[in-house]
């Protein structure tokens, strides 16, 4: 593979703006990578190993840029995936299959063992084992003399598949269901990448309140840091949505990854659901979990929404709950409100202006200030940013006065227009390339296959 460094990590608009099908005539998107301020540690909080800041790192800083050292390619597991009526299996299970043989392959060629070195280094990497790792080693740049004696024969697929299942990217925003249901309809959606090794990446452990997100363009994953981040603390992002309620997430984490997550905002909302308020009981929260999961909107399921924000608000102003917790708690119920803004939005010509504009102030901007407390620049949060401008965006065409309207209609603008330049970056401070990443991801996340249908295959 060929590396090329990137030259300014502040901006990386050339990676993100390559069209769908560049990655087929390139190799370019495959070959860059820059590493920040972040360092090796074996006394992360999660499992031992981890990444650490090196120094004081402001939101939207780069972290790094790594390129997947191996990948299974779209091409051969969509050629696999055809003829699965000979070899049945999942699209995820196909992927894993072609990922195998791709790893398999690189063992056994003799000028492929620094590759080799970066996935190997990930079989069984604890505390213990990774005192000796350097950043280099685990992007396939290190010495090809330590894994030399490295051979097919005792190396088990089995044991490949281990090391994919615990460590390896697959789809990002869209889902192996989702694909495999647009290539049933005969669609021509070819996504970037299914499934990949990123062994720098996943030495980043989890965390319900992350300071990193990363985005993929391509084969390459590009990281920044979404909070404040203090010399010596430890890089964290979450391994599931960050809008599921603690239960969700709870069940999730020990089921998948086998772990019981303690984060502060576990730690803070578990004191919520073990003793609710008494205005609230065990099966009102129980069905709140549930209508977070319901994707009709017919007016019935509408009204239990606008019933559940307004007791949920209710009991988030009692002053015995941490301000930390409320936003903690707020988040945990995101799709709701998603839900019922969306509904809102669909039904303007139904609806007052002026409750319109009491949704943005009650509703809308305390789930923003909740998403920058726990979750900034998700997916989740720039989703929620782009419905408050298109509410705020009726409310100021509908408005008899617009000089009344228009700053409110510019505080919605710049609070995408933050979160964009915290999750890509500031973009080299170019005015062009930040609008027209706001008006990407405004493509993907407001669209129904929003993702499929756009230009630049990132989010």
């Amino acid at each position: 593979m060929k590396w090329n460094k990137v030259d300014d990590p502040s901006d990386i608009s050339s990676l993100l703006f390559q069209k769908n099908d560049d990655h087929i005539n390139a190799n370019t998107r495959t070959s860059c990578y820059y590493v920040g301020p972040v360092a090796i540690t074996n006394t992360a909080v999660v499992s031992g190993r981890g990444l650490i800041a090196m120094r004081n790192i402001a939101a939207g800083e780069c972290l790094f840029v790594t390129p997947a050292t191996v990948s299974a390619r779209v091409e051969s597991v969509y050629q696999l995936w055809v003829s699965r009526n000979s070899e049945p299996g999942t699209l995820e299970e196909i992927s894993e299959q072609v990922l195998v043989e791709k790893m398999k392959s690189l063992i056994s060629n003799a000028d492929e063992q620094a590759t080799v070195e970066s996935f190997m280094a990930l079989m069984g990497a604890t505390a213990s084992n990774t005192t000796s790792l350097s950043i280099a080693q685990l992007l396939g740049r290190g010495s090809d003399e330590a894994t030399a004696s490295f051979t097919i024969n005792n190396i088990s697929d089995d044991g490949l598949l281990q090391i994919i299942r615990k460590n390896a990217f697959g789809p990002d925003f869209v889902t192996y269901s989702s694909i495999e249901h647009q290539w049933l309809d005969n669609n021509t959606f070819t996504p970037r990448r299914l499934l990949g090794l990123f062994p720098l990446a996943a030495m980043i452990n989890h965390s319900c309140v992350p300071n990193a997100v990363r985005v993929f363009a391509g084969e390459t994953m590009i990281t920044h840091a979404c909070d404040s981040i203090k010399a010596g603390q430890e890089i964290v992002w979450s391994y599931l949505p960050p809008t599921q309620p603690y239960p969700q997430r709870h069940a999730t984490l020990r089921h998948r990854h086998e772990f019981v997550c303690q984060c502060r905002r576990c730690t803070g909302e578990a004191e919520f659901w073990d003793a609710p308020p008494d205005s609230i009981s065990v099966s009102t929260l129980d069905s709140w979990v549930r209508l977070c999961n319901r994707t009709l909107d017919d007016v019935d399921v509408q009204e239990a929404r606008s019933a559940t924000i307004r007791l949920l608000e209710d009991v988030l102003q009692a002053k015995d709950i941490a301000n930390g917790t409320k936003h903690f708690i707020r988040v945990g119920f995101t799709q709701i409100y998603i839900s019922y803004l969306n509904y809102a939005l669909q039904s303007t010509k139904s609806v007052e202006v002026n409750h319109l504009d009491y949704l943005l102030q009650k509703i809308c901007l305390p789930l923003h200030l909740s998403m920058v407390a726990c979750n900034n620049a998700s997916t989740e949060h720039l989703s929620i940013l782009h419905l408050c401008y298109e509410l705020m965006g009726f409310i100021h065409s509908a408005s008899k006065d617009q000089n009344l309207t228009i700053n409110k209609l510019r505080f919605w603008t710049t609070q995408v227009r933050k979160a964009c330049m915290v999750r890509y970056g500031n973009l080299g401070n170019d005015i062009e390339s930040v609008r027209k990443v706001m008006q990407h991801t405004r493509t993907v996340l407001r669209n129904k296959d929003g993702f499929a249908r756009s230009t630049h295959g990132y989010i």
